[in-house]
């Protein structure tokens, strides 16, 4: 049995001086969540210090929040004072940005080659947000994105994370182009001055190619479907619970185009290793990956309402993501089990109006275990060899693996 444990704390403490405070409610144009587009993306955003970002990004999961948040205005921004009529005027919401974002960089030295070592990648934008005084709020988010990552070697798979250990690799390598497509969007509303909820979805795709021998061609979706409820505990606390229904799958097709040259594509299992007698020596090789799974995520604060004196946000999510594969001859070859359970809590303290001290800690868990079905061939008669089908004989379970940050 193959195990893989790494352990990393993080603690977060930021310390900001504000200057230019005219009221208790300060203006927090955060931006949305950014679609991390590269793995330094990720790890740039798992180690960002713009916390006032990162925790309204909490809030942005939760559909129903964004109702309570046009009318309380704590985390995503500051109200605006819209007139509706000519006697009555309220704090609203509505705002659209559109952002233009490049990113450029190379890793030197060792680096993890399924991951790459380059990357380029630049994105357009667009964030609204329509609140209304009794109607509820409208949100949504668009966004197209292309770039070109460089220097894979030993994995043909994009965002091989979701898949690991099963992976389809070459000897070679090469650089990725790629284009995404994201849409996501979501509506939330008031049931009673203490209850809010709301519904929301994303849909995301990616198209990528590489343009040298053997070439690779993977095609990869994703959709989210979110409904959340938030309740306001007294003037200041508040809870919030939001469950997602999560889908993506992966076509990879490999192969050559040179005329008469076929290749090794190697059939990974397990850290560093791959199955030599599975692994086709042939002009190419295709797969389809399919991930289904549950989130839910809890969100309790005691900030509101409380002119930014102290309190604090905790948020937990818990995931489970089923991954199935198959082959253009073969269903269900391998698959794997995955549990995540995410936290993070931020503690404010503001002694005075120039000064807010915030104190963080984050925590990312892991947990998964791969499934390996061995089959056998099933001739109904033998005196017609090329008939035959093939049979679920057992179930190997020797990967699992432990991931904590």
């Amino acid at each position: 049995m193959t195990h893989r444990y790494i352990i990393l704390l993080i603690c977060i403490i930021s310390v900001s001086a504000n200057y230019n405070i005219s009221s208790a409610q300060t203006d927090h144009t955060a931006q949305s969540t950014i679609l991390t587009l590269s793995p330094a993306d990720s790890e740039a955003e798992r180690f960002r210090f713009d916390i006032e970002t990162n925790i309204s990004n909490i809030i942005r999961l939760q559909p129903a929040m964004y109702d309570l948040e046009n009318l309380s205005g704590v985390f995503i921004h500051r109200p605006k004072r819209i007139q509706l009529d000519s006697t009555l005027s309220d704090s609203l919401y509505r705002t659209t940005y559109i952002r233009i974002r490049h990113s450029d960089g190379n890793i030197e030295g060792d680096y993890v080659p399924r991951y790459g070592n380059s990357f380029r990648d630049t994105e357009v934008n667009a964030d609204a947000v329509y609140g209304t005084a009794g109607s509820g709020t409208i949100y949504g988010s668009m966004s197209f994105s292309k770039g070109k990552h460089g220097g894979y070697a030993w994995n043909a798979i994009r965002h091989s994370d979701l898949y690991t250990p099963y992976l389809i690799a070459d000897s070679t390598g090469g650089d990725y182009e790629y284009e995404n497509y994201y849409v996501s969007g979501g509506y939330s509303s008031r049931l009673s001055p203490s209850l809010y909820y709301g519904v929301g979805g994303a849909i995301r795709g990616e198209v990528a190619s590489r343009q040298t021998d053997p070439r690779c061609a993977n095609t990869t979706t994703w959709l989210n479907v979110d409904a959340s409820v938030a309740m306001k505990i007294d003037t200041v606390r508040n809870i919030a619970v939001r469950i997602s229904y999560l889908r993506n799958q992966q076509y990879l097709s490999l192969f050559n185009w040179r005329p008469n040259q076929q290749d090794r594509f190697f059939v990974t299992y397990g850290l560093g290793y791959y199955d030599l007698q599975a692994s086709p020596v042939s002009f190419g090789i295709r797969r389809m990956y399919y991930i289904n799974g549950l989130q839910t995520q809890i969100t309790y604060s005691n900030l509101y309402g409380n002119d930014y004196k102290s309190g604090i946000i905790a948020d937990i999510k818990y995931s489970f993501l089923s991954m199935t594969s198959e082959e253009s001859s073969a269903k269900r070859l391998f698959g794997s089990d995955t549990h995540h359970v995410d936290g993070e809590v931020w503690i404010k303290n503001r002694p005075n109006s120039r000064l807010s001290i915030v104190y963080g800690i984050q925590t990312e868990n892991r947990i998964r275990f791969g499934r390996e079905n061995i089959y056998e061939v099933y001739r109904p008669d033998e005196r017609y060899p090329s008939i035959y089908d093939f049979r679920l004989i057992d179930v190997r379970k020797r990967y699992s693996e432990i991931i904590s940050a």
